[in-house]
């Protein structure tokens, strides 16, 4: 009876062993259900509060439509971001202070993406070759001049396009840390330079660069060829419309300097004749 007992008992160890392995996996083997209302999005992970949301999945081509506006710290590390527009759900986080897109495949970054309130704008190991004059202006707004940028490990093309933002990093390099950091990735003969030693003037476009500034000095060109190509037909106009006047203005100047020519002809002849100067020579006679 005591061995029948202690077979039972030996039988039920790993029976009541069971639940409490289930209990440990259950959490692995249902998925996470949808997120509440202002709660943490599904895609994202929300550490301790809805305040901070770190979202890194590489599928993520663009931010979750269900922040919660509450968030304070946005982390969208390591996506597939590689557009911001305005019209994404950035825009609509008045209590966003700190923002990182660092490690994606950005391009470019939408003037006016984020609130006035951005404190924290990394935007480290991304593809960007240059911030243009509009997303410059953008950070220029009355909200965002202690907005602090990080750009290091950015393919940078120091080009003519490149103007703008260097001329922005001279006057506001407190704003970005890694300012002295930031180093050319194009054109070849520029690799490895700092950004900050190069000259505005030493930043040339070729037509196959297309930059901004390029672009400008090419129109600025045309529109100046143009220009002359009209005053070059109006003079044009002008001489033919008035040729006859012309005609005569040429034939009297001719015979003004014609009579000029002959009066001075006349004065060295009686200069170099030997009979007025012998006469000359002698009063008395």
């Amino acid at each position: 009876m005591a061995r029948r007992t202690r077979r039972a008992a030996g039988l039920g160890l790993p029976c009541l062993g069971l639940p409490w392995l289930g209990l440990a996996l259950l959490p692995w083997a249902v998925p996470p259900a949808a997120a509440p209302p202002g709660g943490c999005p599904s895609a994202c992970y929300c550490v301790a509060t809805p305040e901070l949301v770190q979202c890194r999945y590489e599928s993520l081509d663009e931010p979750p439509r269900e922040l919660p506006t509450s968030v304070h710290n946005l982390s969208i590390f390591g996506s597939n971001l590689s557009v911001l527009h305005r019209d994404m759900a950035l825009q609509g986080l008045p209590a966003l202070r700190t923002l990182d897109l660092s490690h994606n495949p950005l391009r470019s970054v939408a003037a006016g993406l984020a609130g006035n309130g951005l404190r924290e704008l990394d935007l480290r190991n991304n593809s960007l070759q240059r911030l243009t004059s509009t997303e410059l202006l953008s950070l220029e707004a009355p909200g965002l001049r202690g907005l602090r940028v990080s750009l290091g490990s950015n393919p940078l093309q120091c080009d003519c396009a490149l103007r703008p933002l260097l001329a922005w990093l001279r006057l506001s390099a407190a704003r970005v840390p890694d300012a002295r950091s930031l180093q050319c990735s194009k054109p070849p003969s520029l690799r490895g330079t700092a950004v900050l030693r190069l000259r505005p003037e030493g930043l040339g476009c070729t037509a196959d660069e297309g930059g901004e500034a390029g672009q400008l000095e090419t129109a600025s060109y045309v529109f100046f060829g143009i220009v002359l190509a009209l005053i070059g037909i109006v003079f044009l106009m002008v001489l033919y419309l008035n040729r006859r006047g012309i005609k005569r203005w040429l034939h009297n100047l001719r015979e003004a300097c014609r009579d000029q020519m002959e009066g001075y002809h006349y004065r060295y002849e009686q200069d170099a004749d030997p009979r007025r100067a012998s006469t000359v020579g002698t009063p008395g006679l």
